[in-house]
């Protein structure tokens, strides 16, 4: 199995049947190098788009990451393009499950208040963030714990002996932080 690039039939318009109907001769299709960028993103299986399968992306997308010839974008866009198949083979009914984008998992604010490094100003930042949580707007939440992040990373790094939130004083810390 390969990903090619392969244009629909003449005066066809370009959709997933038509890649369907070109799907099944594949020997004849161009590669990539040989085709306008107009061209449609096509899995070589020897199957027509509505044959295609989970296991069948699973086959091409597992050995992508090991590939040492593959760049990193290269294999970033072909994963994209490769998403965008599989949307249309779970649009057709082949595919059980919409695809989902392969990534780290999000984490809520709470979490990232959680990379706190110092013990107990870590406890009292993911309280106080759970407790805004209540009542602010999901993005105010993300960016006031972003901000006390860098403010606590920059403690950490340059202030050690500060290990508490009473600890910290205004002439000593927060000044020399905001200049």
């Amino acid at each position: 199995m390969r990903v090619v690039w392969s244009l629909p039939p003449q005066g066809d318009s370009g959709g997933p049947t038509a890649i369907s109907r070109a799907a099944p001769h594949h020997e004849a299709l161009p590669t990539s190098s040989s085709l306008p960028r107009s061209g449609r993103n096509c899995l070589l299986t020897g199957k027509p788009v509505r044959q295609l399968r989970d296991d069948d992306f699973a086959a091409v997308l597992a050995p992508l990451d090991g590939l040492a010839v593959v760049s990193a974008s290269a294999r970033h866009h072909a994963r994209t393009r490769l998403l965008g198949l599989q949307h249309a083979c779970f649009q057709l009914g082949g595919l059980s499950a919409p695809p989902r984008q392969a990534g780290p998992v999000a984490v809520g604010p709470a979490g990232h208040a959680a990379g706190v490094r110092q013990p107990l100003i870590r406890a009292e930042v993911v309280r106080y963030i759970n407790t805004v949580a209540t009542t602010l707007r999901p993005n105010t939440v993300a960016g006031r714990t972003k901000a006390l992040r860098v403010f606590f990373d920059y403690l950490a790094d340059h202030h050690p002996e500060v290990t508490r939130l009473d600890q910290i004083e205004r002439t000593h810390h927060i000044e020399p932080y905001l200049c």
